[in-house]
């Protein structure tokens, strides 16, 4: 004797709790954001063939993964970096290369960046 299963109805998925689920997640992913004003940074490229630079109008600034700045070899405290580089403008230099050490995350660079952009060298470099 053959006994034949009874096929059971394909039951179809609904769709509402997944719907439901993406909406709560957009929800609590929206309200746990922050909404910060970004300030931008001019960044530009290094160009290819430019001239060098006396020892004398060049300023090195030093960024490591403790965020301490060294200018020229001495560390600087950050609300005297402005000063320091003005200091060292009066005296002839015009050009600054920002080294940025291994580890360094992006914050701490673009607020070193920042710092020294408010100095009144002419030209800033980021090398690594």
């Amino acid at each position: 004797m053959r006994l034949v299963e009874a096929k059971s109805p394909r039951r179809m998925i609904g769709l509402t709790p997944l719907i439901d689920v993406v909406f709560l997640l957009l929800v609590f992913f929206m309200m746990a954001t922050t909404f910060l004003k970004f300030s931008s940074v001019k960044i530009e490229a290094a160009a290819a063939g430019v001239g060098t630079v006396a020892p004398k109008e060049l300023v090195l600034v030093r960024l490591d993964w403790s965020e301490a700045l060294t200018i020229n070899g001495e560390p600087t405290p950050k609300d005297q970096v402005v000063s320091e580089l003005d200091r060292l403008y009066k005296l002839g230099a015009r050009h600054g290369v920002l080294i940025v050490r291994e580890g360094v995350r992006v914050g701490p660079m673009v607020r070193a960046l920042e710092l020294v952009r408010r100095s009144r060298l002419e030209t800033f470099r980021i090398v690594r």
